[in-house]
């Protein structure tokens, strides 16, 4: 397994309030996502916040796991314990909260926690396809029929959240499984890649370079398309 990563400021922020994670020498294999919101100071807390907390959960108790979900599921609760805790002990960060998406990679299988509208997607014979769901208004508008995904891209209210880490003193992540077999490349991902280039941009340079040239690659044609927003890129691939 080889992996790259990649994250930018983008062209239009300050400041970067995406924070990722992944897998240190002995550790277990944990990839990460997290995208902050709740003003400069806030987001950037809570996403850092929640990859500690989420990591630090998975790496001590990997070892002898039984329940990959499970586990994943009780890591991101323990992170949105610590981000509402500490957003309820500070009135300028009563609102923070961060997008989390965690892959665990264990026996020829990716186990994916998310919660949010930072993605994950995979890349095998079947081609690519977005394994998670957005939590966000304009996917509950995609379901309805109102929009169409094409249309959401661009939609005023693309990064309107519904459900994030830290927001409530409770919060449910979706769980999702994957083959990880000989040549699937899973990547992880935060909205200001997708805002940015559609799916066919981004199968097209996982298909044409290795992990961390895709990685640097996407995030370059992210920011060159207007980088409205932080950009982060993991590739993970199975060689």
């Amino acid at each position: 397994m080889t992996f790259g990563v990649k994250s930018s400021v983008g062209c239009i922020r300050q400041f970067n309030q995406d924070f990722y994670h992944v897998p240190l020498a002995g550790g277990a294999p944990l990839f990460m996502v997290a995208d902050g919101m709740g003003g400069t100071k806030g987001g950037e807390i809570a996403s850092t916040l929640t990859v500690s907390t989420v990591s630090t959960f998975v790496n001590d108790n990997f070892p002898g796991c039984e329940d990959y979900p499970l586990l994943l599921r009780s890591a991101v609760n323990e992170a949105n314990k610590a981000v509402f805790r500490t957003g309820r002990m500070n009135a300028e960060l009563s609102r923070m909260g961060t997008t989390c998406t965690a892959a665990l990679i264990a026996e020829d299988m990716v186990y994916i926690a998310q919660v949010g509208d930072s993605r994950c997607y995979i890349m095998d014979n079947d081609g690519l396809r977005q394994v998670t769901t957005d939590h966000s208004y304009v996917q509950e508008l995609v379901r309805a029929g109102e929009i169409t995904p094409e249309m959401a891209r661009t939609h005023p209210e693309r990064h309107k959240i519904t459900r994030a880490v830290g927001i409530n003193g409770f919060v449910s992540a979706d769980i999702y499984m994957a083959a990880f077999g000989p040549g699937t490349t899973v990547m992880l991902c935060s909205d200001g890649l997708t805002s940015m280039l559609e799916d066919t941009v981004i199968a097209e340079e996982l298909k044409q370079a290795g992990p961390q040239q895709a990685a640097d690659s996407l995030v370059r044609r992210a920011e060159a398309a207007g980088g409205f927003d932080n950009i982060t890129v993991i590739v993970i691939r199975n060689d």
